[in-house]
C-alpha cells in the first residue's frame, strides 16, 4: 500500500512539473466536491429550461398572478436586458468569462473546499447559458419574482457563487489582519518547581568530623 502511494505521489509531482496548469484543471474537474456540484447545477438548469419550453407557451405565467411565478420568456441579451440581439458578442464574452474564471481559480489562496463549490456553481451557470446561446440563439428565463427581471437557474448559480466568493474574501482578509496585528495573547502557565529534599553529607570520619 505504501508503495502504491509513493508511485501515485511521484506521478502527481511529475505531472505538476510537466504541465502544471493543465494537470491542475484536470484534478479540479475530477475532484469529488467540484464535479457533483457542477453536474447537478448544470442538470437542474438544463432540465428546468427543457420542461418550461416543452410544457409552456412563450409569455405564459403559472400562476397568472402572484409575487413568485414561472413565466416563460427568452432573453437575446445579457443580464437585465443589456446588449439585446448581440448573440455573437455574448458568446465570445461568455467563453472569455469561463477562461478568466478558470485562470482566476489558479491564483486563489482561499480554503479549497468552499472555492470548489463556488467554482462548480459559477462554471455550471456560465456553461448553461452559453449552451442556450449556441443552440437557440437566446437564453431561456422563467423565474419571475415580479419586481425583478426574469432569470433562470444558471443566473442564480452565478450570483450565489459571487456572493459566497465575496464572503470568503472578506473573512480571509479579516483572519489575515488578526494574524498580522496580533490579538490578546494568553499568559503562559506558571512553571512548577519541584522542591528536592536536602542531600545528606558525607559520612563522618573516626574523629567525628566530616571529610
Amino acid at each position: 500500500m505504501r508503495m502504491v502511494r509513493r508511485i501515485f505521489h511521484s506521478m502527481n509531482r511529475a505531472m505538476n512539473r510537466a504541465m502544471p496548469p493543465v494537470w491542475s484543471w484536470i484534478r479540479l474537474f475530477l475532484n469529488w466536491l467540484f464535479l457533483p456540484v457542477f453536474l447537478l447545477t448544470l442538470a437542474v438548469d438544463q432540465g428546468s429550461k427543457s420542461l418550461v419550453t416543452h410544457l409552456m407557451e412563450l409569455g405564459e405565467s403559472i400562476p397568472q398572478d402572484g409575487i413568485v411565478r414561472i413565466t416563460y420568456t427568452v432573453n437575446t441579451g445579457s443580464a437585465f436586458g443589456l446588449f439585446q440581439n448581440q448573440n455573437a458578442f455574448l458568446i465570445v464574452a461568455s467563453i472569455a468569462g469561463i477562461a478568466a474564471l478558470l485562470l482566476f481559480y489558479q491564483t486563489l489562496s482561499l480554503p479549497q473546499t468552499p472555492v470548489r463549490v463556488v467554482l462548480g456553481l459559477q462554471l455550471a451557470g456560465a456553461i448553461g447559458n452559453l449552451k442556450d446561446r449556441l443552440t437557440l440563439g437566446y437564453v431561456v428565463d422563467f423565474i419571475d419574482l415580479g419586481w425583478w427581471p426574469v432569470f433562470n437557474v444558471a443566473d442564480s448559480a452565478i450570483v450565489v457563487g459571487m456572493v459566497v466568493m465575496a464572503w470568503l474574501f472578506m473573512t480571509s482578509r479579516g483572519t489575515h489582519r488578526q494574524q498580522t496585528m496580533g490579538g490578546p495573547r494568553a499568559l503562559p502557565p506558571p512553571r512548577e518547581y519541584q522542591v528536592l529534599p536536602p542531600q545528606a553529607g558525607p559520612p563522618p570520619t573516626e574523629g567525628g568530623e566530616a571529610q
